[in-house]
């Protein structure tokens, strides 16, 4: 509930701030060239976890607890996904979502 609340929440602050929305791409995508300049998404769960913390916006949509909570038992998920092999890790996730 929580994570969907935010996605709705970031949505509404790029109306309420006048953030143009990136353009649509037809075609293929052509990251080494044309589409170069986008931005990314993080490529881990755990670099997604730091551009949360880092985020000033983002904090003040939740309450401290909440997100020291939600930093603490992702960043322990990260660590025990580490630890096992990536057919391990796909059991994992496949079992739980």
């Amino acid at each position: 509930g929580r994570v969907l609340g935010c996605i709705v929440r970031a949505g509404l602050q790029g109306l309420r701030d006048g953030i143009d929305p990136a353009a649509v791409i037809a075609g293929e995508l052509d990251l080494t060239g044309a589409h170069r300049e986008l931005p990314t998404l993080p490529r881990s769960l755990g670099a997604a976890l730091d551009r949360l913390e880092a985020s000033e916006r983002v904090r003040t949509w939740l309450s401290g607890e909440f997100l020291a909570t939600f930093l603490r038992v992702k960043r322990l998920e990260v660590e025990e996904m580490e630890r096992m092999s990536l057919s391990e890790q796909c059991e994992v996730y496949a079992s739980v979502y």
